[in-house]
């Protein structure tokens, strides 16, 4: 590309924030990794010329030129050449690329932790390259509304991007995946608009890399991001790819949850208030317990562990979260489902019902001819605003299969399917988890609870046969005890009150505080000095 073609595409393509800083060590400092630095201010050649130190092992560090205060993101042929010599002199100098030495090979720089200590090139790891380390952390953040195009090399690659794109964290995105990597990329957008992010995989290096690079931005929009897929661990790539505005460089991802949790660095608002967690109850069938098993799951996470919890009934027709809790019903949740886009937490904060310091109720109108004509989407987007009002959403589906209801299992953090030892709902239970299993392959498996087990004199599925057939083990198994829920249900109250010393209850105190991951709040005891002040 010409300087004149670069002035008039003056652009910053690459580069929307300008948070990222890199120690003299080459190690991350706070903010997303992927914000862009530049080659300079007009665009021109770096201050250093780093193909004078390709000779001189100490002074390959200092040899790397500072990062510009302002981002710029525009490519000078004459400057790239050199800038491209320098970077091919500096990775011969680390060793990016492999050679011989005095008869000795010398190793490329890869993700090595054993050379930690000996240079602290070696053991770079570019940000995003990092999960590859370690076990990726659970993250729940949902991608907005952006185009994703890939353009892949290998067809690992590929592979690992599909098993990302069919991620609940990125159903808002749209993602379109295809081989051809960079120079596939160069030629699809010259007569194509670029998406909000462009991801691509290239086994380029040094002058070809950053010629191509050159290419694409002269063919991208202002505002689009680009991340590069790349083979070596090499830190003076590293730099130079962010200096010239691309948002990441990942070494070859084997994990979807890596690059999923790369875009939410880039598209994400690190400031903005974190999500409630969802959890979605549904029974494999009519009358096995599920909204009973949710009111109370909701009652002790709220109560117990003290978290601030929001109830949401959604069998319309026939919900009891209402009467369970001794509360009159409402259309605040059919209101907020027939305008979805007027709620927010003003309006959210009128329509739910208050139950306890720290339960919020969405409780279903309990009306036949209302509700089940409700759009898809409306479900999804009150959800999303009941989220940021609480730290834990509580979902009640009803017994049913609908494309709502399905897409709701989807994007839940986390789903229980709760069954009894019968023949119909271990079939239905399979059923519903081989229907789930696919559409959520990076998060985990669905939770199963028994309930109603030990029946007198009646004949049971026993539990192993669920895990040998359905592939989960029951989490928790409830046995048969009409008494406690019995006057739970006719008293309106939860069945830790109503039985506090039932067997039901302790197994569900136990098992809210594995599924919400939280320990029981506990009273401040008083001295023994108090005490005795106290009688």
């Amino acid at each position: 590309m010409s300087a004149s073609n670069a002035e008039q595409n003056d652009f910053e393509p690459f580069a929307d924030d300008d948070d990222f800083a890199v120690d003299d060590d080459g190690y991350e400092d706070e903010g997303s990794a992927g914000l862009a630095a530049s080659l300079g201010a007009d665009g021109g050649p770096m201050d250093n010329d780093l193909s004078a130190y390709a000779d001189d092992d100490d002074d390959y560090e200092a040899a790397l030129p500072p990062a510009p205060e302002e981002p710029a993101f525009a490519f000078d042929d004459d400057a790239l050449m050199d800038e491209a010599s320098a970077i091919d002199a500096l990775g011969e100098l680390i060793g990016a690329e492999s050679d011989e030495e005095d008869g000795e090979s010398v190793d490329v720089v890869a993700i090595d932790e054993d050379d930690s200590d000996d240079d602290p090139l070696r053991s770079y790891v570019s940000p995003a390259a990092a999960v590859e380390l370690e076990e990726p952390e659970e993250d729940d953040r949902i991608i907005p509304r952006i185009s994703i195009h890939a353009f892949c090399e290998e067809h690992e690659t590929s592979d690992v991007l599909e098993k990302a794109a069919v991620d609940r964290r990125l159903r808002k995105a749209h993602v379109s995946i295809q081989m051809g990597g960079l120079r596939g990329a160069i030629e699809h957008y010259q007569d194509t608009p670029t998406p909000n992010l462009i991801v691509v995989e290239s086994r380029l290096r040094g002058r070809q890399l950053m010629g191509e690079l050159g290419e694409l931005a002269s063919v991208c929009d202002p505002s689009t991001k680009v991340v590069i897929i790349g083979f070596v661990n090499d830190i003076a790539l590293y730099r130079e790819l962010i200096r010239q505005g691309v948002s990441e460089y990942l070494v070859q991802p084997r994990s979807p949850l890596q690059l999923i949790r790369l875009v939410a660095d880039l598209y994400v608002d690190p400031e903005a208030a974190p999500k409630g967690k969802t959890y979605a109850f549904i029974g494999s069938r009519g009358g096995v317990g599920s909204s009973t098993l949710a009111h109370n799951v909701s009652w002790c996470a709220s109560e117990r562990f003290d978290t601030e919890s929001v109830l949401i009934d959604l069998d319309l027709s026939f919900g009891t979260a209402a009467l369970d809790f001794e509360q009159e019903t409402s259309n605040g949740l059919i209101d907020a489902l027939g305008a979805p886009e007027r709620l927010d937490d003003v309006l959210l904060e009128r329509l739910l019902v208050k139950c306890t310091e720290n339960l919020k109720l969405f409780a279903a109108p309990s009306s036949l001819d209302r509700g089940e004509d409700m759009d898809d989407q409306a479900f999804e987007t009150v959800i999303d605003v009941v989220q940021g009002s609480a730290s834990a959403v509580f979902i009640d589906l009803p017994h049913a299969w609908t494309s709502w209801k399905k897409r709701l299992l989807v994007a839940a953090d986390q789903i229980v399917v709760c069954a009894t030892p019968d023949l119909a709902s271990f079939r239905n239970t399979k059923n519903i988890v081989e229907q789930l299993k696919p559409l959520r392959p990076n998060d985990a498996d669905p939770i199963l609870v028994i309930n109603q087990c030990d029946v007198p004199k009646r004949p049971e599925i026993p539990e192993d046969q669920f895990e040998e057939s359905i592939g989960l083990e029951p989490k928790v198994v409830i046995p048969w005890d009409p008494s406690t829920f019995g006057v739970a249900a006719t008293s309106a109250v939860p069945i830790f009150e109503a039985g506090p010393k039932a067997k039901a209850s302790t197994l569900l105190h136990n098992f809210t505080a594995e599924l919400i991951g939280r320990e029981e709040k506990r009273k401040k005891s008083k001295s023994f000095l108090a005490s005795l002040l106290g009688r």
